[in-house]
């Protein structure tokens, strides 16, 4: 396994994307009509993130496939929080 620090097709920096779900609040005022002031909720994460190159050489879906490039085989895990590309084939993972 090699850690995912740096693009692995061009060597530039690698970011994540994880989605959060937010609420903006607002009440109903005595009109029927939702006042302009309104309260932001957060409700917590989509549990989905998407990893890539600052180059966009290297990009992942939301379930940390590998898209782009879209012959590279191998398969993006997490372990302890970080994050690896795994160039092995086991009999546990699909490629």
């Amino acid at each position: 396994m090699i850690l995912l620090n740096k693009c692995p097709i061009c060597g530039g920096k690698i970011y994540i994307d994880s989605l959060y779900q937010y609420s903006l609040v607002r009440e109903i005022g005595k009109r029927g009509a939702p006042i302009s002031k309104s309260k932001k909720v957060d409700d917590g994460s989509m549990e989905c993130s998407c990893i890539y190159c600052e180059n966009h050489d290297f990009e992942t879906d939301f379930d940390l496939n590998i898209v782009t490039p879209a012959n590279l085989k191998w398969k993006v895990c997490s372990n302890n929080g970080k994050y690896y590309l795994d160039t092995e084939k086991h009999g546990w993972l699909k490629y």
